[in-house]
Parts: C-alpha cells; sequence; structure tokens
C-alpha cells in the first residue's frame, strides 16, 4: 500500500536523509507549500484514493486492451486454443506472458511500462475528486503535490532500500524458470539509476501540480475580470454538469478505495511472510497451501495466495539490487 513507504518518510512532517539531492529538498518545499493546511490524515487518505485511482486505471486499459482483441482480433489469439480465446483465456495469458514465447509481450499501460504520473494524468479526470469527504475541497494540484512527495519517498528508499529487498538473490535463485517465464526481458536498475527515474518523476508531478495551481487561479482571475462573458460561463457550467453526470462520485468510490486498502493489507502480510519463509518451500504451490492451511495467516483462497506470492516475486526481480 502507498501509506507504507511513508513509514519511512512523513510526507508532511518527514526529514530527508542526510545527504539527498538536493533537488530532492526542492520537490519537498515546493510540494507542502500546495498542501499547506491539509493534515497528515488528509494527506494520508489522498495517497490511498491515487493508489486505487491508479490501480482501476490499469485494470480497465488491460480489459479495454482485451476486449479490443476479442472484437478486431490479434496475434495473441494465435497463443490461445479455440476454446480459450475469451476474456478470460486472454487475461490469463497477459498475466502469465511466458519468455518462451517469440514476441514481444502485448503494449497497453501497465505498471511496468506506465509511471505512477502518467497513469494519474491518463485518469484523474474520469473522478470527481471535489466531493472527497477525507479531502474536503480537493484540487486537482494537491494530489499531484502529494504524488510528487510519493515519489520523494520511493527515491529514499531507491538508495536505501530495506533489508527484505537486499534478499532477493535468495529467492531469484531458487525459482529461476519461473521467473524467466514471469518476466520476458527482466532490466535490472542500478540503486542510483532506479532513484533517478524517482527523482524524475518526483519533478515531473510537482511541476505539473505547480501548472494546474497556476492555471486555476488564472482562470478565477479571467472570471473576477470579465463579467461580461456570463452567458458563456453558464454554456460551460452546463457542459461541466454534462461531464459531471459521467464522472465517477470518489464518494461512491470510498467503499472501493477501503476494500482495495484492506485487500492490499492481507496482500503485504503474505509478502512478509514470504521474505522469512518462502525459501523453505520447493514451489509458490506449495508455500500457498502452507500461508493459508498452516499458518492461517489470511482469509483468502489458495489460489489468491499463490497469485500474491508471484506478484511479490515478480515485483522482487525488478526492484534494484
Amino acid at each position: 500500500m502507498a501509506s507504507g513507504l511513508f513509514k519511512q518518510f512523513d510526507l508532511l512532517e518527514g526529514k530527508l536523509p542526510r545527504g539527498s539531492p538536493a533537488k530532492l529538498y526542492a520537490v519537498v518545499q515546493r510540494a507542502r507549500a500546495i498542501l499547506l493546511g491539509r493534515t497528515t490524515k488528509q494527506v494520508s487518505a489522498a495517497a490511498e484514493a491515487i493508489d486505487w485511482f491508479i490501480e482501476e486505471y490499469f485494470e480497465a486499459e488491460k480489459t479495454s486492451f482485451i476486449r479490443r482483441i476479442l472484437e478486431h482480433g490479434g496475434w495473441e489469439l494465435g497463443y490461445l486454443d479455440y476454446e480459450y480465446r475469451t476474456e478470460a483465456g486472454l487475461r490469463d495469458l497477459l498475466d502469465n506472458w511466458s519468455s518462451e514465447e517469440d514476441q514481444q509481450p502485448p503494449e497497453y499501460p501497465n505498471r511496468y511500462n506506465t509511471s505512477k504520473f502518467d497513469a494519474l494524468v491518463a485518469c484523474i479526470d474520469n473522478y470527481a475528486i471535489g466531493n472527497d469527504s477525507e479531502l474536503p475541497g480537493a484540487k486537482l494540484h494537491e494530489y499531484f503535490a502529494v504524488l510528487a512527495l510519493w515519489k520523494v519517498a520511493d527515491c529514499i528508499r531507491s538508495l536505501d532500500p530495506p533489508e527484505k529487498m537486499r534478499r532477493f538473490r535468495k529467492i531469484a535463485d531458487q525459482f529461476p524458470s519461473e521467473l524467466d517465464k514471469l518476466i520476458p526481458e527482466p532490466v535490472f536498475l542500478t540503486t542510483q539509476e532506479q532513484a533517478v527515474t524517482d527523482l524524475c518523476e518526483a519533478l515531473e508531478s510537482i511541476c505539473w501540480a505547480e501548472h494546474l495551481q497556476d492555471t486555476a487561479a488564472l482562470q478565477e482571475q479571467i472570471q473576477l475580470l470579465h463579467g461580461e462573458l456570463e452567458e458563456s460561463g453558464r454554456q460551460g457550467e452546463e457542459k461541466a454538469a454534462e461531464i459531471a453526470r459521467h464522472r465517477i462520485s470518489v464518494t461512491a468510490s470510498k467503499a472501493a478505495i477501503k476494500r482495495h486498502a484492506e485487500h492490499y493489507a492481507m496482500k503485504e502480510d503474505v509478502w512478509d511472510w514470504c521474505e522469512d519463509n518462502l525459501h523453505n518451500y520447493k514451489s509458490m504451490e506449495k508455500a500457498a497451501e502452507a500461508v493459508i492451511h498452516t499458518y492461517k495467516l489470511v482469509p483468502v483462497s489458495v489460489r489468491t495466495a499463490r497469485d500474491w506470492i508471484r506478484e511479490h516475486v515478480k515485483l522482487l526481480q525488478n526492484y534494484p539490487h
């Protein structure tokens, strides 16, 4: 969960580690200026919402991609027997793309090829953020300021990864063939390279936040100075109302956001268990059975636990080391 990172760096009050890049200090100062007056609880709620927005965006993009293939055809169908050329079959193919295939993985926005910044830009207009009860009077630029601070936390984590992430080699050596199937062409970034990537995304986010803030302020000034455009303004409001009717209410989505957080908390419990216990099992299936039947760690199915373990190993493969 996004908030898990913030144990290492409080977004509103946390201090950067000694020796952090100078630009990180500038990003933190600029982002906190935008969020002045907000509480830690409000900022954490915004981070949880951002995390949910992005996950929903990636899932929607995958679903849209699958349905386009089913409707218009695509080379991906050649990897499936006729009876499996369904939405479920294609989803399973995409989720488990093997490095043994002679094609690169299909291209659609996902967490491995799309930054959090790009994903949030693409999806945030789908939500009526102003009615979020946990962030009263929320503005677009505030969400991007929160994301900027989130990427600062990522940068700190990249420069000083937790001990459990340094154990990746042991896990990677235990499941080399399965990892090859999960990630066709792993790209390893050094901690410094990943930190630079995180810093660039933090800069993108804070610059976009300031752009949105300046644009909003300019629009307010124009409205004050040009009262004669009232009629045009009414037409604009009608258009805005039409758009609003098609937007997803953040308030209505709040329960889903909370479920997402609870779901992710259970997933993190399984991931933490993996750090200490996965090396004791010969397969992910056996490990998943132990999680559910032996340790009774979380109230989910063995298949779900196995998928979480698989995702954990896959994410560690991409983590800088």
